[in-house]
């Protein structure tokens, strides 16, 4: 898993020790953040069938499409319904997040986390080190993969295609877009 974030050099060095083996690796070039790191093309690393699974288990329709219209990601929703994905203002945060139920997340750049953290109610993930089931955790894009969240507010500014794709995709349910003023 996380297959993307292997070079092609690692993955000779895995063929060279076991020249024997067969590899199953799951990725998604998408979520590839590094730019030192990891591969941006399939077949340059690896020997073999290369299968695409473009179907969404983890989104609502709503975030699937959202994410698929704004960044032209091929991905099909299994039928999940949910809100639909919301425009907000940085003072519109609070009242998004109220009420909610399950994890809660600000995903944004690292230039925004110590003001965002700064709210009563909010803990910056790097500082703890834990995700907080009372409070709405502030991160990174980097330090949101992997994880889900059922509610999740990016500020995308500045951001990336892929860091975007990753951030949109940590909401399982609810999903909503920072905007400036």
């Amino acid at each position: 898993d996380e297959g993307q974030d292997i070079s092609a050099e690692e993955y000779e060095l895995l063929r060279r020790i076991h020249w024997d083996a067969a590899f199953n690796v799951f990725g998604d070039l998408k979520q590839n953040v590094t730019p030192f790191r990891g591969v941006r093309d399939w077949k340059s690393a690896l020997e073999g069938n290369v299968y695409e699974l473009n179907r969404n288990y983890r989104n609502t329709n709503e975030i699937v499409d959202f994410v698929s219209g704004i960044l032209d990601v091929d991905m099909v929703p299994i039928g999940f319904h949910g809100d639909p994905v919301r425009e907000i203002g940085l003072r519109q945060m609070n009242g998004f997040f109220r009420g909610k139920q399950g994890l809660k997340a600000v995903i944004a750049r690292e230039e925004l986390l110590e003001t965002l953290a700064a709210r009563r109610g909010y803990q910056l993930l790097s500082a703890s080190g834990k995700i907080s089931k009372t409070k709405i955790n502030v991160m990174t894009v980097y330090e949101s993969k992997g994880l889900e969240f059922s509610c999740v507010a990016v500020f995308d500014k500045g951001m990336t295609e892929n860091e975007k794709y990753i951030a949109y995709t940590r909401a399982l349910r609810e999903l909503a877009v920072v905007r400036e003023g």
